[in-house]
């Protein structure tokens, strides 16, 4: 995490004296988004470099471009290609091409439009439940709920 603070901290200093216009670009992962049970400290980065990152593209987006990153599945050698969800993993080339068609426009992109789509069913997926559970913490009786959704 802290290798990104003090690796843009350096890189601002001379991006920005430049007369160029230059980018910055974090790549971090979906990770930030969907917190999962023993994945604390890789979810915990991820959110602090995409947070750190579209921070900065708000405060230094007017001299450099700053751009996170967040894409889903690749593929790579390390994943290989008999993984069950291999179907919507892109090749390298593919998710850096979109990626870089985001670069100047947005502080914050997932890049390809699979991993895009991919990320908001997830969303619903995962947010979901959790919604319905910290409802039935908070209403432990069935009648309780059935009375706070009924609109008057």
């Amino acid at each position: 995490m802290l290798h990104s603070v003090y690796l843009s901290k350096i890189l601002l200093e001379r991006l920005m004296k430049r007369p160029q216009r230059s980018a910055i670009i974090f790549t971090s992962g979906t990770g930030a988004y969907f917190p999962l049970p023993g994945g604390l400290t890789n979810g915990a980065s991820k959110a602090m470099v995409s947070n750190w990152g579209k921070s900065l593209h708000y405060e230094v987006g007017h001299q450099v471009e700053v751009l996170v990153w967040n894409p889903m599945g690749i593929k790579t050698p390390v994943i290989g290609h008999s993984t069950y969800f291999s179907c919507l993993f892109i090749s390298p080339i593919a998710a850096v091409t979109s990626m870089l068609k985001s670069l100047g426009h947005t502080a914050i992109t997932e890049g390809n439009f699979k991993h895009e789509t991919m990320t908001w069913l997830l969303s619903w997926i995962y947010h979901t439940p959790c919604f319905l559970m910290a409802l039935a913490r908070k209403f432990p009786n069935k009648k309780e709920i059935e009375q706070d959704l009924v609109v008057d």
